[in-house]
């Protein structure tokens, strides 16, 4: 199927699920829609509260919200003052930039990368690779890679 596309400002009121991708562009809503089988991209002002499952990637510019999402198959991009809140889990990658939230996030499957000022408050384990930029913080973290993080080295570019 093809993916939909709402421009600025526009509304699909009735619309309830969305198979393939989804993008919502400044101002635009989508109300009732619970599942997106595809990407969803979410633009500054762009609305989609009842959402709450999306299959594939859930990238969230800057300052726009996914409050009901709980489940990301993919990875979840996060921009400067954009917010998850509900998100448990994501199968794929997490990036999360400065100001970004997705403060009940436990676990991620892929790589973890905050970039400079970023935390993730309550990831405990990370399948992938771990990429901490300045001041950047996941101070529950206990896992990456599958190894305790205790074990991990730190490579400063210095030999």
């Amino acid at each position: 199927g093809g993916s939909l596309y709402l421009r600025e400002g526009a509304s699909a009121p009735a619309l309830t699920t969305v198979v393939s991708d989804l993008y919502l562009y400044e101002g635009a809503s989508a109300p009732a829609v619970t599942t997106v089988g595809g990407d969803l991209y979410l633009y500054e002002g762009a609305s989609a509260p009842a959402l709450t499952s999306v299959g594939g990637n859930l990238t969230l510019r800057k300052g726009a919200s996914a409050p009901a999402v709980t489940t990301v198959v993919g990875g979840l991009y996060l921009h400067e003052g954009a917010s998850a809140p509900a998100v448990t889990t994501v199968g794929g990658d997490l990036t999360l930039y400065e100001g970004a939230s997705a403060p009940a996030l436990t676990s991620v499957g892929g790589d973890l990368t905050l970039r400079k000022g970023a935390s993730a408050p309550a990831v405990t384990s990370v399948v992938g690779d771990l990429y901490l930029y300045e001041g950047a913080s996941a101070p529950a973290l206990t896992s990456v890679g599958g190894k305790p993080a205790a074990q991990l080295s730190v490579d400063d570019g210095h030999d």
